[in-house]
């Protein structure tokens, strides 16, 4: 019924934490950096337990510390036409799945930490289970999933009443609780007295700003697929490519053997991630491209063209691939991308801005799309909602918008009279002014101490002054001093500790 797809290795550890998810592990970041600082521990193993598809980072694959447990997936072909058919026996076989994995297919553990959602049936199998092998059940709120299934099915729905009654009373059952907001913790104490510890999200030290090499060593290979296909002519009369070993869509190969560096006339770089699900209407963002669109062919002196990458899977890809042919734009280009996970964090630190469409189902949690711009220097336009606010800082870290309107208007100031060579790119790390030792310290977290990133930081906002691009890419670097393990170690270590026995 499931399969150990990756062992680990060396001696067994003092303690053994499994980390469960219902879902793609290679597609549950929060997840995988729980299973890295768990392992981090040095007395603690991580049996990592969820379904197969993507692989995960390489923190983990490379772990010998983490073995992956993949759970069989026999009805991920039904048809939803039958799902009211189909849908309990897949409940009861994955339940039954799951209490034999916790409770016979894992050597003891001490604690299950589980991500809540999706919570059927996982958090009432994942209490009966700890309580049969006398281990301690923590559940990392995410969202809730009555609120998910609101989404689709409306409040009043019998199925998400008797979900919101399921939710609160294995919720209530839970050992331990982690959350990822403020406004998340007010609420499970306030509405369901369950007391929780947040632990916002925050990028691992790979998400950082992609140097020039490793930019154009990525975009050599993603060449093909950013150059050559029909409605990227526009792009390719404002930006030609003619070999992409010497020269990329962004960067130059430098002569006699010096390093790439940024081309004069590249593009400015937009990138944003999404599911593709309803709740992040991606429309938003292609009626806003369209008006940047105009606005650039009326000015092309004033404005780059603009390249935009997007990455992710979901069931209304297809639909927004086929409007983005029907509907070319000259001086935009909008590619769709699936990478492999090493080059995730690289293309998103090749990100002059990031765009978030996440509107959240309950409220309460934060998109971690926006987390992983953060950590590689690159600030957003994210569309609003509640707590969005104990993550993105309007004029500080980025700008927030309500419809695509605002958004293009947004885009458009960001980047008017956007310079665009290697000596006045908009990037903190390449503003002109600054030292070579203020360069590194805003690069990476580890290469200087607290004061001196501080005093780096104050010189870049200076050095960005008249530049909004600039100084909220400052603001970013600001903000990404402290990293995920700095975050998990004050805030989540304790609460796995206090459960471990001596």
């Amino acid at each position: 019924m499931w399969s150990v797809t990756k062992a680990r290795k060396g001696a067994d550890a003092k303690h053994h934490v499994a980390v469960l998810v219902l879902g793609d592990m290679g597609r549950s970041p929060r997840m995988q950096y729980h299973c890295a600082s768990l392992s981090k521990m040095g007395d603690t193993d991580v049996s990592f337990v969820g379904f197969g598809g993507e692989p995960c980072s390489r923190e983990v694959e490379e772990n010998r510390r983490v073995a992956k447990v993949e759970l069989a997936q026999p009805f991920a072909g039904c048809s939803r036409r039958f799902w009211l058919l189909w849908a309990p026996l897949k409940v009861l076989f994955q339940a039954l799945q799951l209490l034999l994995v916790l409770t016979l297919g894992l050597r003891r553990v001490e604690a299950v930490l589980v991500q809540n959602p999706p919570s059927i049936p996982v958090l009432a199998v994942a209490r009966l289970a700890t309580w049969a092998v006398g281990a301690r059940l923590v559940i990392d709120w995410h969202n809730f999933g009555y609120t998910i299934l609101s989404h689709t099915l409306g409040t009043a729905s019998p199925i998400v009443r008797v979900s919101r009654v399921y939710e609160r009373l294995f919720g209530r059952l839970g050992d331990a609780h982690l959350c990822v907001t403020a406004a998340m913790r007010d609420w499970l104490r306030e509405n369901w007295q369950i007391d929780a510890t947040v632990v916002h999200d925050k990028a691992p030290k790979f998400f950082r700003p992609t140097p020039p090499a490793e930019r154009h060593a990525l975009f050599g290979r993603l060449h093909a697929a950013l150059a050559h296909v029909p409605e990227s002519a526009g792009l390719a009369r404002a930006v030609p490519v003619t070999d992409s070993d010497r020269q990329t869509l962004l960067t130059v190969a430098g002569e006699g053997g010096a390093p790439p560096c940024a081309r004069k006339d590249r593009p400015a770089v937009l990138f944003s991630s999404t599911s593709w699900t309803p709740d992040e209407d991606f429309g938003i963002l292609l009626d806003a491209l369209e008006l940047v669109n105009k606005a650039a062919v009326a000015s092309p002196t004033r404005y780059p063209p603009f390249l935009v990458i997007v990455t992710g899977k979901g069931p209304q890809k297809a639909e927004y691939e086929a409007r983005i042919r029907a509907e070319p734009m000259s001086r935009v280009a909008v590619r769709t991308l699936w990478l492999e996970a090493d080059d995730y964090p690289r293309i998103v630190g090749c990100a002059d801005l990031g765009i978030s469409l996440h509107v959240s189902t309950s409220g309460l949690d934060l998109p971690m799309k926006v987390v992983d711009m953060f950590g590689a220097g690159v600030p957003v336009c994210a569309v609003g909602f509640p707590c969005l606010g104990e993550l993105v800082q309007h004029g500080n870290t980025g700008l927030v918008f309500a419809d695509s309107k605002e958004l293009a208007s947004q885009i458009l100031r960001l980047f008017d009279g956007w310079p665009r060579t290697a000596e006045h790119d908009s990037k903190p790390r390449e503003l002109k002014g600054l030292s070579p030792s203020d360069t590194a310290c805003l690069h990476g977290a580890s290469l200087c101490s607290p004061e001196e990133r501080e005093a780096a930081t104050a010189r870049a906002s200076e050095a960005a002054k008249g530049n909004l691009l600039a100084m909220l890419q400052a603001g970013v670097m600001r903000q990404r001093a402290v990293d995920w393990d700095a975050n998990w170690n004050a805030a989540a270590k304790p609460v796995f500790r206090r459960g471990f026995a001596c």
